[in-house]
């Protein structure tokens, strides 16, 4: 179940227990059992600018679960369904859910995001989903050889409005569950806010660490990670596993052999990966500078966090990099809100350790920032969400090994700089055009 998997990953870190309804709620349905986020759970690569909300449904076979909710003030939610083994079966996002009746989608292109009424009602069947014909605001625990003997479904939330809570104003979903037969079976009831205080733990580990020397593996060839950082596709844990383990100067010959089998054979997805945002990942190490250096051109996106009166259109709903360790948490994120850009909407993003953060990396002088953590290695991730269909440089377009050729100048091009005075003197300080 994706709720156990989480809860293991997170028991190590001392993360353990720290779920439960938001904050702000005195209560919420007793459905969302569990919390991931930087201060909760963080587990599984979330996104700092996310929540993800994962509830386990005793749904009966044939049966289905009713989701009612409010459309939040927010730049993106979905609910997708999952494996055992934290791959994603099914999905639903904001704009292909219809509203109740009286009400508004917010989320279509051009509709209005201040609308009052703004309810909507998703259904989860368990059962397998209908090669045509498949009924409006459905999801599905089986689809195309992927099935879940219980019913795990997620709740994501991107970026809400400035002002707005962390679940966009709106209360989590109420959940009741019926049979095949169409019988109530059972509705959750409003649970007590049972959630901690942020402990600081993620701020902690981002900002902790060294400034490295390169070249501290003494000569020997680095095991950390290769001279020059590649950027791969997320295919599938496997595929994940194999990139870990080779991404360095010694054992790269054997990555092409290895990636083949698992990337093609293998099912699709994992690490609870939310369908409608596609990765490109990199491997950095403190072996070979004590900065990295990443530059590349944004894409155009669609903008909400300032409460914009309607929902607009670019060539991204969102974009974000991150900084994450080897135990899937995340360091800290930047997404396009928070990336300085010059007039060609190209980015400067420097990425080292608190200590040796460059006087430069600020966005006075056009330069994102990201906390590499306390270890020696550092996993670098970029997101695209739900491109428009003519963006052929999206990540969802490229074929796995031809990142560098298919995303052009949106590939995010990486170097090392030895210390941060080479990255002052490599970078400078420049005011930005634009903010993402």
């Amino acid at each position: 179940m994706l709720a156990n998997v989480v809860a293991l990953l997170a028991a190590p870190l001392g993360l353990a227990g720290l779920a439960g309804p938001r904050a702000e709620a005195a209560t919420a349905s007793c459905a969302w059992t569990l919390e991931i986020s930087g201060d909760q759970v963080n587990a599984l690569y979330p996104d700092e600018a996310a929540r993800y909300w994962v509830a386990l449904m005793p749904i009966p076979p044939g049966g289905r679960a009713e989701i009612k909710g409010a459309f939040p003030y927010a730049r993106y939610a979905s609910f997708n369904t999952y494996t055992q083994t934290t791959e994603a079966i099914d999905a639903i996002h904001d704009a292909q859910i219809r509203p109740d009746r009286g009400s508004r989608n917010p989320f279509t292109a051009g509709a209005r995001r201040d609308v009052a009424r703004r309810d909507y009602t998703v259904a989860v069947v368990n059962g397998p989903k209908p090669g045509r014909g498949v009924p409006a605001n459905t999801i599905y625990t089986a689809n195309g050889g992927k099935t879940s003997i219980t019913t795990n479904v997620a709740y994501r939330i991107y970026e809400p409005d400035l002002g707005r809570d962390l679940t966009g104003d709106v209360p989590l979903p109420a959940v009741d569950v019926y049979s095949a037969d169409g019988e109530k079976v059972f509705a959750y009831p409003a649970c007590p806010d049972v959630q901690l205080p942020d402990l600081g733990v993620t701020v902690t580990l981002a900002n902790a660490g060294v400034e490295t020397t390169p070249g501290q593996t003494l000569g020997l060839p680095s095991l950390g990670a290769p001279a020059t950082p590649v950027w791969s596709k997320f295919v599938n844990l496997p595929t994940a596993l194999v990139d870990l383990v080779t991404s360095n100067d010694v054992l790269n010959p054997l990555n092409g052999p290895l990636r083949g089998p698992t990337s093609s054979l293998l099912p699709t997805g994992g690490f609870g990966e939310n369908v409608d945002n596609k990765y490109i990942s990199a491997t950095t190490s403190g072996d070979h500078g004590s900065v990295v250096l990443i530059r590349g051109t944004m894409p155009t996106v669609v903008h909400t966090r300032q409460g914009q009166r309607t929902m607009g259109s670019g060539q991204l709903r969102y974009w974000s990099l991150c900084t994450e360790n080897l135990l899937s948490q995340y360091y800290a994120c930047v997404n396009d809100d928070l990336v300085p850009l010059d007039a060609q909407r190209r980015f400067t993003i420097m990425v080292s350790t608190a200590a040796a953060r460059p006087a430069n990396a600020r966005t006075e002088c056009g330069v994102a920032w990201l906390p590499s953590g306390p270890l020696h290695q550092t996993v670098l991730l970029l997101r695209n969400m739900l491109p428009e269909p003519g963006f052929r440089h999206a990540i969802q377009q490229v074929t796995p090994g031809r990142e560098r050729e298919q995303m052009g100048r949106y590939y995010p091009r990486t170097r090392y700089l030895a210390t941060p005075a080479d990255a002052v003197r490599a970078v400078g300080c420049h005011a930005p055009a634009s903010m993402g």
